[in-house]
């Protein structure tokens, strides 16, 4: 029987799945990035050995509300979510919410005793528990289970439309940006062996596009190889048949070298396509978020790109209103784009986030 998995952005996911009509019948909304999808796919899998998946909330007796705490607006998302369909569970079939993902796994501290809407609370690395979790708030418990589990394996039910999948191939973050929760949140950068992502991608079937996401894909590899293993990893999945292309999300323009350059250009399999989050281009800024680019180096990097693969397609993304950003910065960014002419660039307002280095900065600015 096919069915679809509901998600506040309205898509529909088609999976096949035999079902037990005697059984609970579970739903999830996966809120934020893909990364968090591919663990609300994982989820999925685990709750579908025990018990029924359904795509309409009207027929959910089970919610698995998969959350993002990287911005007060995903919070803010994710609180409001449950609020949206607490309805259900007052005068539907709805009978109990579970939350999981970053936003417990950082705040569960400060929601647990307040937010009695929600049964049981999971963390980022407590897939392991979520089946436990559902039989026990059928007992009556109210659970906070936030860092006792083990984070799943390489199994999952798809979500995404038929042509493209993730794979996420390691969590965490070493880079520490000012302004940024996910090290608080997700913990130090861990990479998957190589043996076990393709393992994970032969099972995802025949992938038209398959898309490698990270904090930081290239870094991969190096906190468990000693180096970094990017393009050894692409190899080996180029060499799956059922791969029929591979996408490069979120690589770090320090960790571009002339190797990832180099696979890119004459690997077929790979889409002529970067994303490199640069976030500014303002020396001073740009060292304000500890990051480690400057002007000279990302305009030389785009420069070497262009010039080693013409085709190539390079986005960014930035961040706007940084403390103390002035008219100047902003001027020296703009010449930036100007001069580096990507593709596409998307803009981003800065979120002050508490428990970051940036939050402490004197000259935040306002919105207007």
């Amino acid at each position: 029987m096919s069915v679809c998995i509901f998600s506040t952005f309205n898509f529909q996911f088609s999976i096949q799945i035999n079902m037990i009509t005697q059984r609970k019948k579970v739903g999830l909304v996966s809120l934020g990035c893909d990364k968090n999808r591919v663990d609300g796919e994982k989820l999925l899998y685990e709750v579908a050995k025990h018990y029924d998946i359904t795509s309409a909330i009207e027929d959910a007796n089970v919610l698995i509300v998969n959350t993002c705490a990287f911005l007060g607006s995903a919070r803010e998302e994710a609180i409001n979510a449950v609020f949206e369909y607490l309805p259900y569970k007052e005068s539907g079939n709805l009978e109990k919410i579970i939350m999981t993902g970053c936003l417990p796994q950082k705040f569960v501290g400060d929601m647990f005793d307040d937010f009695t809407e929600v049964d049981a609370f999971l963390g980022t690395k407590d897939g392991s528990l979520i089946t436990q979790a559902i039989d026990e708030v059928y007992k009556g418990k109210r659970l906070n289970l936030v860092g006792k589990g083990k984070e799943l394996g390489c199994s999952r039910i798809v979500t995404t439309p038929e042509h493209f999948a993730y794979l996420k191939i390691s969590d965490g973050c070493n880079n520490h940006c000012t302004y940024c929760l996910i090290p608080k949140i997700r913990g130090k950068f861990v990479s998957r062996p190589i043996e076990s992502l393709v393992e994970e991608a032969k099972g995802l079937g025949e992938v038209e596009e398959l898309i490698l996401v990270a904090q930081d894909t290239t870094r991969y590899g190096e906190d468990l190889y000693g180096e970094i293993k990017l393009v050894e990893l692409i190899r080996a999945l180029s060499a799956l048949d059922t791969v029929k292309r591979i996408r490069l999300m979120y690589c770090y323009p320090e960790l571009i070298d002339d190797k990832l350059i180099a696979e890119i250009r004459d690997n077929e399999k790979i889409i002529k396509y970067l994303d490199i989050p640069l976030q500014h281009a303002s020396d001073r800024i740009l060292k304000l978020m500890n990051r480690k680019g400057s002007y000279a180096s990302y305009v030389a990097l785009v420069n070497k790109l262009k010039e080693a693969i013409p085709s190539l397609v390079i986005r960014s993304t930035f961040i706007a209103g940084f403390p103390t950003e002035t008219e100047e910065d902003v001027e020296i960014l703009e010449r930036f784009l100007k001069e580096a002419k990507l593709m596409n660039a998307g803009f981003f307002a800065y979120s002050r986030e508490k428990d970051t280095p940036a939050y402490k900065i004197d000259g935040q600015i306002k919105e207007p």
